[in-house]
This record gives C-alpha cells, sequence and structure tokens, in this order.
C-alpha cells in the first residue's frame, strides 16, 4: 500500500540529472533484472490522484506543471508494478483523478506539460540505463498488467481484460484521445509516449535513422574489441568456459571499453571518457594513480593496481587507454591468482568460472545469489556467440554453403532476434518460415541491428 508524499521529501530534477542518475544506478539494475531472467524494464503509470499529490510506490514522478521529482534511487524496489518491481524504474504523472474509460478525463487529466515531460523521462532513464524505447523494455502500467511483453508473471488484469489496471491507455490529446487497448494506429497511450521518448532521444524520424545507424557503429566496434578480447584469452590456453567467464565480468564491470570512467567520476571530474584518457596520457591530468577513479575493462580503482598500467602504458608508449596493452597488463595480474586460475583452467561450465573471477578478483561489494545470476548470463552470450558459432564456422569451412532453414536450426544466441523477426513480418523466409535460407553472415548481422535496436 502506498503512502502520500510531501515534496520535502522528493529530489528535484532535470532530464540530464535524471540521466546521470540511472547511469550511477545501471549496474545494480541490470544485475538485479538478471536475477529475475530479464533486461531492466521502465514501468509508466499514472498515480490516479490530483495534481501536486505524491506516492511512494513510484521511483520518477511528474507533476501537473511538468516539473520532474525522484524518491529514494532508481535501484531501490519499490511497489509501482505488480510482479514486476524488481529490476525496473517505475515513472508516474501526477494526475488522473476521476479519468474513466468512457472519455470522462476528470478533474485531473494529462497536462500537456506532463505528456511531454514523461517522454523526457522515458529518454533520460533508458539512455542511462542502456535501454531501447520499445514495448519489450518500456510499457505502461496497463500494458504490463496484460503481459504484453510476453513476461507472463502474473494473471492479465490490464485493459484488455479486467481493467483492475489501464494507467495511460489513452491521454485524452488528439494523437491519443480515447480508450481502445485494441488499436493498432499507433493511438494508444503507450505508443504515443514511446514515440515522443524516441523524439527525444534521437531527434525527428530523419535524425533517428542517423543516430540508429551510429548505436550500430558503436556496437560493431564494441563487437570487435569482443572478438580482440576472446581471441587473446584463448591464446592464453584457456578453455572457453574460462574465457567466457573472464568477459561477462569485465563487460559487467567496464562494457569491454578500455576507457570506461566510472560514470560517478564522469560527473565529479567533469570529463568524458574520452577526455580523462586524453589528460591522462598529455599528462594535463596528474591525479590518475590516487583519485580512486574506476577506470578501463576491469575498472581498475585501487592506487597501486593503477600505478601498474600507467607504468605499463607509459613503458610502451603507448595510451593509458590501449585495448592489447589492457590485456597484457589484466593477464599479469590474473596470474598472481593461483587459486582463480586453478579454478578457471578446469572450469566445466560458465557459471563456475564466472564465480571465479568474480569472488576471488573482482570482489566487488555486492556477491550476492543474483549479480552471480547476471554476471554468468552475459558470460553465457559470450559462449554462445564465440565458442558455438567457432563450431559452427568449422562446419561452414566444410560446407560453404551451409544455410539455417528453422527457427531450431538458428544458433541459440541469435534465436530470439530471428523470432523477433518472423512476429513483426520482417523475416519469412522463400517459403515460409521453414525455409529461412539464412547463412550464418546473414545472421550476424540480423542480431547485430537488433542490438542497435533497428527491429
Amino acid at each position: 500500500m502506498s503512502s502520500m508524499l510531501s515534496k520535502n521529501e522528493l529530489r528535484h530534477v532535470t532530464p540530464k540529472e535524471l540521466q546521470a542518475l540511472a547511469e550511477s544506478c545501471r549496474e545494480r539494475i541490470w544485475e538485479a533484472a538478471g536475477g529475475q531472467g530479464r533486461e531492466p524494464k521502465i514501468y509508466l503509470h499514472w498515480s490516479a490522484g490530483r495534481y501536486g499529490q505524491f506516492w511512494d510506490g513510484y521511483h520518477v514522478q511528474i507533476d501537473g506543471d511538468g516539473e520532474i521529482y525522484v524518491y529514494g534511487d532508481l535501484d531501490d524496489v519499490l511497489s509501482h508494478t505488480w510482479k514486476r518491481n524488481t529490476g525496473a524504474v517505475g515513472i508516474t504523472l501526477a494526475c488522473g483523478y476521476g479519468m474513466d474509460t468512457h472519455g470522462n478525463l476528470g478533474e485531473c487529466p494529462p497536462t500537456e506539460r506532463q505528456i511531454e515531460r514523461m517522454a523526457e523521462a522515458i529518454a533520460a532513464v533508458a539512455a542511462g540505463l542502456w535501454l531501447t524505447i520499445d514495448k519489450s523494455h518500456v510499457l505502461t502500467h496497463g500494458e504490463a498488467a496484460d503481459n504484453e511483453d510476453g513476461l507472463n508473471c502474473h494473471e492479465d488484469y490490464g485493459p484488455r481484460t479486467t481493467c483492475e489496471r489501464w494507467d495511460l491507455e489513452y491521454l485524452g490529446t488528439d494523437k491519443s484521445p480515447s480508450f481502445n487497448p485494441w488499436a493498432t494506429d499507433g493511438s494508444r497511450g503507450g505508443d504515443v509516449l514511446r514515440g515522443k521518448a524516441n523524439f527525444y532521444r534521437y531527434g525527428p524520424p530523419e535524425a533517428q535513422e542517423k543516430a540508429w545507424q551510429e548505436d550500430l557503429g558503436k556496437i560493431q566496434k564494441e563487437l570487435t574489441n569482443e572478438e580482440r578480447i576472446w581471441k587473446f584469452l584463448k591464446e592464453m590456453g584457456l578453455n572457453d568456459f574460462a574465457v567466457a567467464g573472464i568477459m561477462g565480468n569485465l563487460y559487467a564491470e567496464s562494457g569491454l571499453s578500455p576507457i570506461n570512467l566510472e560514470n560517478y567520476y564522469e560527473s565529479k571530474l567533469g570529463m568524458t571518457d574520452e577526455e580523462y584518457t586524453a589528460a591522462v596520457d598529455n599528462g594535463s591530468y596528474s591525479k590518475f594513480i590516487h583519485d580512486s577513479a574506476g577506470y578501463g575493462l576491469a575498472q581498475w580503482t585501487y592506487w597501486s593496481r593503477k600505478q601498474g598500467l600507467l607504468e605499463m602504458a607509459q613503458g610502451k608508449g603507448v595510451s593509458i587507454g590501449d585495448l592489447d596493452m589492457q590485456l597484457e597488463y589484466l593477464w599479469q595480474e590474473m596470474l598472481g591468482y593461483h587459486g582463480m586460475m586453478a579454478k578457471l583452467k578446469a572450469a566445466t561450465s560458465v557459471q563456475e568460472a564466472s564465480n571465479a573471477v568474480l569472488l576471488e578478483f573482482e570482489r566487488p561489494a555486492d556477491q550476492s545469489e543474483a549479480v552471480q545470476f547476471a554476471r554468468a548470463r552475459m558470460g553465457q552470450d559470450f559462449y554462445d556467440e564465440y565458442a558455438i558459432t567457432s563450431r559452427l564456422g568449422e562446419t561452414e569451412r566444410e560446407d560453404e554453403e551451409m544455410r539455417y532453414n528453422t527457427v531450431d536450426d538458428v544458433p541459440e544466441w541469435a534465436r530470439p532476434t530471428i523470432e523477433k523477426m518472423i512476429d513483426k513480418g520482417l523475416l519469412g523466409g522463400t517459403g515460409g518460415t521453414n525455409n529461412l535460407d539464412l547463412s550464418l553472415d546473414m545472421i550476424r548481422v540480423f542480431v547485430i541491428n537488433d542490438r542497435a535496436g533497428l527491429y
């Protein structure tokens, strides 16, 4: 049961500040969601109350004048969306009193300013959490209540069924004038809000396409880093489970970016990843060793480890953010952890290898089962993509014309993408879904595009 809050119990924030808050909680939210076997979610509500009334069940609350307020931390588990609160952020409009499904907007309908600011808030949180703005990740309470994302973690109770919850099903505007939960013309409240949020995140449609292509380029660059890291660790003699376990932990720490600066210190120091790296390289920033800022693939933080990293970079005459140098330094460090190395070499599963790295090398403050699950799941993704496709590649060399004709034929790591494309009518095969006629290269391109949010 939610309780009413006074405004002085909330923090007033701008969209930019909200994004920074999301970034600071990103890893914890992803780990919590991973413990539920899914990715993070953003749920959209109205309070069904009056303007100026705030409640302790929502992280982000937007008043009638469009001002944005935050309650607690975004990784707090609040009571906004039944059976869906872990690893999720709840955003609400302070409005909806007296509104019904018959077109009566009541005394406090969503204001134009509220709607626009909710879209800005969605864009900010999604950017901070690295989420695509689509119905798989951003849903109204009504959409979530009817399990429209396919999660099916409870009985349906939304606008298409019992109508117990139908938050934001319509907004009472020209673009969303009436209650129609079966509409496919983009007039449902969730469709309007997601469209506006993508506008605030990427710009008008023509700019969105350009931004998506830029995101795709970043992802492709990241995949290149993945390939280089996988290759390096394999050359060190580790088995596939060990390499995947290491990479899952590195991804959780830095996203596999060798120039990654801990988000908190980006704000504190007023520097981006690139600016910090350049300043360390050119000597204009001299506090690298003792600033306690996590940096690089493994988010090196302790002064002696950062000193060793800097000395190796300077000795080789390369940037502090050089990937090859950091891999060499990482391996040099890992060899000193004899117990962990023995477990890695003997690992027979990704989970086993991932836990060895998490508990004996990275040793974050939170080593819970949820964190162990999340990091192993990330590692499993790398295993599926590189260990399995490596074996498929050997088959391809024997038969260069190998084709994948059904969803069951497709590598496990690519099935969610192929299923999504079929469901959306983007892929049907030359003779139906039993004759997809896909090559491995085609499948890889589809997965890259899907990760960029193009589908």
